[in-house]
């Protein structure tokens, strides 16, 4: 293998990209000792990828150009033969982003990694993902909504199907054959295969606790659902932040909420589950056409057939229902962060952030740097106005008198 390798993971969401790099982050002085480098020091690079690209993140804003480029600079600069980079955001990269990867990464030989898990189970997770984030509507309309756009143009599809994802990345591979990594809930066979597929020497990498995210069961989706709708019917179209820390019912109810706990994941309707597992055999088909390089499984990318129960529709609006004592919960902890985090703001002599949003986001840090300066030096030049200095301590009269 050449030297100068670089590892892309490209994800897509919710195919055990955060089990993949919670592994390499936890493992990152052992990798160093190996000769690779998981480039960095955060968990991934989602910064980085949104700048590449110029897609907005959560609070609506674009990152700064510097951030691609540092990561360029970081990768060029490392020692280590083998770097890693991941971020699930690049799997909406197109082919102008695509260009610019190969440009910057030329000097190596770069190897694209893509983690794969059936569509019927990625769909549900990443429906519920998206409703803790952003306004979303209901399940079945959205599952509905996704085959009515059922093509590469649909950017749903265009990440979440490995064919198409495949096809537009295998320009950036140096071997034309991207790597397909097909996740598996045995930690251990997990770290083996992350490790063969990243070119990792064997038994590098050590599981040391459990990656999964914690699930919330369908009530508490549904309850983070309507506070998202309402925080943007209030005039807030990105959620609520205060300086740039978000106040998400999803967050207090995983961390502190009485019943957060991990869930199974969101029921389909039996037919939506059986058109997407025809995806999945479409899917799965044109990958055995391609020219890749398979490390798992690649048979668990279709589920077997399973038997649905009379066509199970999406649970009535009553049992969608959060019970009362962890709404409020809930609420209060919510309320309690906005108080906190407007106390910290003004604290910090920032002026309550809170009142300004959504301006603060757009406001740069410069600007608000600038009028301080400003207020200083106006400040000065007051106390210089009201007192002058003495014509017997002028700087000229002082020298003169010296002189003499």
């Amino acid at each position: 293998m050449r030297e100068k390798t670089l590892v892309i993971h490209i994800g897509p969401h919710k195919t055990g990209t955060t089990s993949l790099q919670r592994l390499l982050y936890d493992n990152r002085k052992a990798l160093q000792q190996v000769s690779v480098d998981y480039v960095g020091s955060r968990l991934n690079h989602h910064l980085e990828a949104l700048s590449l690209m110029r897609r907005e993140g959560l609070d609506g804003s674009v990152p700064a150009a510097q951030h691609w480029k540092r990561l360029v600079r970081a990768v060029e600069e490392s020692t280590a033969q083998v770097k890693i980079i991941s971020s699930e955001h690049l799997s909406y990269a197109q082919p102008s982003d695509l260009d610019r990867i190969v440009n910057a990464f030329s000097a190596f030989h770069v190897r694209v990694l893509v983690t794969a898990r059936p569509l019927e189970r990625v769909v549900p997770s990443l429906w519920s993902h998206f409703a803790q984030i952003r306004e979303f509507p209901e399940l079945r309309p959205w599952v509905e909504s996704l085959f009515d756009g059922h093509g590469v143009d649909n950017s749903v599809w265009a990440s979440q199907r490995y064919d198409y994802l495949v096809e537009r990345w295998s320009v950036v591979d140096a071997a034309s054959e991207p790597t397909v990594l097909v996740p598996t809930l045995n930690h251990v066979e997990f770290a083996r295969n992350v490790e063969a597929a990243c070119w990792i020497p064997r038994g590098t990498l050590h599981p040391g606790r459990t990656f999964e995210n914690p699930r919330l069961t369908q009530s508490e989706v549904e309850f983070s659902r309507v506070f998202e709708t309402a925080i943007r019917n209030s005039g807030y179209p990105n959620g609520v932040y205060v300086g740039r820390r978000r106040i998400a019912p999803s967050r207090v109810m995983r961390s502190q909420g009485p019943s957060a706990r991990p869930q199974s994941s969101t029921p389909l309707d039996a037919d939506q589950a059986l058109m997407l597992r025809e995806v999945d055999r479409e899917v799965g088909s044109r990958l055995e056409s391609m020219s890749l390089r398979w490390i798992g499984d690649r048979r668990e990318l279709v589920l077997r057939d399973q038997v649905h129960p009379g066509g199970r529709k999406q649970a009535a609006s009553e049992d969608l229902m959060l019970p009362l004592e962890q709404a409020t919960f809930v609420t209060a902890s919510l309320i309690e962060d906005v108080t906190r985090y407007r106390q910290e703001a003004k604290l910090r002599r920032i002026g309550p952030l809170f009142d300004q949003i959504p301006e603060v986001r757009a406001l740069p840090l410069v600007r608000v740097l600038y009028r301080r300066a400003v207020l200083n030096v106006r400040k000065v030049l007051m106390r210089v106005a009201r007192y002058p200095l003495p014509s017997n301590q002028h700087p000229k009269n002082r020298q003169g008198s010296h002189e003499g």
